[in-house]
């Protein structure tokens, strides 16, 4: 994630917990909230440190959530529907699966300007030869490869 927004979702966070523990100082001490047999400052501190945490998990999910959005976008991918998975998916297994099966970074063509895979060997756009490709299966090969890997076709000098 950007700098910036970390340090406004760090921000919004202490912001909205030090509401929460105003709020919950104001509700002990005016004894809306009773809990008999307990010292104010011991409940204060217990619903403080709950609060803390469930600010932190929710404010966690928020991030998760921008970070798939644009994360998805960036990859082609539908960003509404991963995000939903990522967020609302329990214990972080939603975000996992997003890490899993996230599509390859889309690059720009340098003649044209569309976007391309990083496994196309050609541009889908104008057809511009984007990778290197094997002159027997013409899938992209990967760094100075002296054969195909998928099809075991050597490769010449001149083209690795």
């Amino acid at each position: 994630m950007e700098r910036k927004l970390l340090v406004n979702l760090a921000t919004a966070y202490a912001v909205t917990l030090l509401g929460a523990c105003a709020a919950l100082y104001f509700a002990v001490a005016s004894e809306f909230m009773r809990f008999p047999a307990q010292p104010p400052i011991l409940v204060a501190l217990i619903l403080f440190v709950a609060a803390a945490i469930g600010l932190l998990m929710l404010f966690i999910a928020i991030g998760i959530g921008i970070f798939v959005w644009a994360d998805a976008r960036r990859r082609g991918m539908e960003p509404l529907l991963w995000t939903l998975v990522a967020v609302l998916v329990p214990y972080f297994i939603g975000f996992v699966i997003y890490l899993t099966q996230r599509q390859p970074l889309r690059l720009p063509c340098p003649a044209c300007g569309a976007a391309a895979s990083e496994r196309e060997a050609f541009c889908p756009a104008c057809g511009q030869r984007l990778r290197t490709a094997c002159p027997g299966c013409q899938r992209p090969l990967v760094g100075e490869a002296r054969f195909c890997p998928h099809c075991g076709t050597a490769i010449p000098a001149q083209m690795a």
